[in-house]
């Protein structure tokens, strides 16, 4: 019992860290050349771990999106495969372009659908626990 409640709780924390993390992103996305869309990506990813964590039944809309945003990223990823090194994706953001910033683009598709599958798996496994 004691474990379920300190994992419960280790979740909700990290779980809240990604909301602030995916609200800065999107905030950040104001002087991006096609702000709209990542704004609408990361405050999408926001608001559904936000509604995620507070009410279990809410895992199917964190898995959609996240199939969603991982596919997104696989197609963002596809022409640009090998010509971009990681360490690249850490440099000066000005001294970048192209490549580098569709890299960019898609290791943020990647983050938003790794976070909300692992939601939504968390969220599914304690719906299912509570049913039985």
């Amino acid at each position: 019992m004691l474990r379920r409640v300190i994992g419960r709780r280790i979740f909700w924390t990290v779980n809240m860290v990604m909301v602030a993390l995916f609200v800065v992103s999107a905030t950040l996305q104001i002087n991006d050349p096609d702000p709209l869309v990542w704004i609408a990506a990361y405050s999408l990813a926001a608001l559904v771990s936000l509604a995620v964590g507070q009410r279990a039944s809410q895992w199917p809309a964190a898995l959609l999106i996240s199939s969603g945003a991982l596919g997104w990223s696989l197609y963002l990823l596809r022409p640009i495969w090998g010509k971009v090194s990681l360490a690249e994706l850490f440099q000066d953001m000005d001294a970048k372009g192209g490549a580098v910033e569709v890299a960019r683009e898609s290791a943020g598709l990647l983050i938003i659908a790794g976070w909300l599958m692992v939601v939504a798996l968390v969220q599914r496994r304690h719906t299912r626990r509570n049913r039985i």
